[in-house]
């Protein structure tokens, strides 16, 4: 075990990166104070006025709330609660909860991903299972795998969710609201909401029990305003779209709030007390994650069969090594093909590759992502049938 006290510059950036699970916690001290299993599991540099901290092993860590903070990666769980200044996170390989935060830009999270009580926007680009939160002030999230849960939103929101969303909005005037969901929504507005409300569903019903207003329609589109009118409400959905204005989604949204902070509460203390006691868990869990993979299924084979074909149809192919893409020549510049494939220019430097049978003056098209193939990828890596790594290939291969 090693902990390390040591003042700390708060106008210092801090970078963090972890093989495992991640406690961080803004408190008002200047002291930095980290904790790792192994003493020369924790590295640290600085350099012009940057700091980084890398830990090969589970780490809790205690920062100045002022502290402007990125974590770049932590491996396993994260935990990030109390700073004041918005945190930047790249990749989190399973959960992650953000509490008592001033907002949060979040690029990856292979698996939930709960908010709680964050004044400022949280803005979250790829959610492999599902997004829970409760007193948010607004969230964008461009790519949920599973179901949304938010209760008490106060500002605007921009979800995707493969799943179903279940939603409160707090404010009888409300901001601007874009849901596009894969199941069901289910939204509970103020009973005074002033709201344009425009709903569409593909293969659901439109059901409205709010603000004085009552009805059940079988089709498609239905506009509908609330009070005197207000920002748009719109909701796109595969299944059924329910609007009300009392209780009856507590039910729902308290089981779903309860089972995920049931898992975080005294996750600090709860990692610290195992850094304290050396309980080296993580060749373990490398162990069961490749056993895991490597018993996936015939219908997961499939899966990924699809998604490599559409690369192909793209142009571009995934390789042990990553994401090759096939590059027309520079303009002006010749070059020939030889038998392997490789395009040679001026001095016989390499300038491109093609395969076999293809046209090498003709540039492949290229498309981004649909959010349904977003959806689809993110869905797999909620049932661990694809890796973290595995899905970020593809989805950026996906979006080129």
């Amino acid at each position: 075990m090693k902990q390390v006290s040591m003042p700390i510059k708060t106008d210092s950036q801090v970078n963090i990166i972890v093989s495992d699970d991640l406690s961080l916690s803004g408190k008002n001290q200047l002291l930095m104070t980290a904790l790792v299993k192994e003493s020369d599991s924790l590295k640290f540099s600085e350099d012009q006025g940057k700091v980084e901290i890398r830990a090969t092993s589970d780490l809790s860590l205690q920062l100045p709330a002022l502290q402007p903070v990125t974590v770049e990666k932590a491996g396993g769980d994260a935990h990030v609660s109390g700073l004041i200044q918005r945190v930047i996170i790249g990749k989190v390989g399973g959960d992650l909860a953000l509490v008592d935060l001033a907002g949060a830009s979040v690029e990856m999270v292979g698996g939930d991903i709960s908010l709680q009580r964050t004044t400022g926007a949280v803005e979250i680009a790829r959610v492999g299972g599902d997004l829970v939160g409760s007193a948010v002030e607004s969230v964008l999230s461009s790519a949920v795998g599973g179901d949304i849960y938010l209760r008490d939103v106060k500002g605007s929101l921009n979800l995707v969710a493969g799943g179903d969303v279940v939603l409160q909005l707090a404010s009888a005037n409300p901001a601007m609201v874009t849901i596009t969901a894969g199941g069901d929504v289910k939204i509970r507005v103020h009973a005074a909401c002033n709201a344009q409300l425009e709903l569409y569903t593909k293969g659901g019903s439109i059901r409205l029990n709010a603000c004085g207003q009552q009805g059940e329609w079988d089709q498609e589109q239905v506009v509908i305003p609330f009070g005197e009118g207000g920002n748009v409400v719109s909701i796109k959905a595969e299944g059924d779209i329910l609007i009300i204005d009392h209780d009856d989604l507590d039910g729902v949204f308290q089981s779903r709030w309860d089972e995920m902070f049931e898992n975080w509460e005294g996750f600090g203390s709860d990692l610290e007390k195992r850094v304290r006691e050396s309980v080296a868990a993580t060749s373990e869990r490398i162990k069961w994650a490749t056993l895991g993979t490597a018993a996936a299924g015939e219908k997961v084979r499939l899966k990924l069969e699809q998604a490599m074909r559409k690369l192909d149809e793209r142009g571009k192919r995934l390789s042990e090594r990553g994401i090759t893409i096939d590059l027309p020549e520079k303009p002006g510049v010749c070059g020939d093909i030889n038998a392997t494939g490789f395009r040679r220019g001026e001095n016989d430097k390499v300038v491109g590759f093609t395969f076999p049978g293809e046209n090498a003056s003709t540039p492949t098209p290229t498309s981004k992502a649909t959010d349904e193939e977003r959806v689809m990828v993110l869905k797999m890596l909620q049932e661990k049938k694809i890796t973290l790594e595995e899905a970020e290939k593809i989805l950026s291969a996906l979006e080129k």
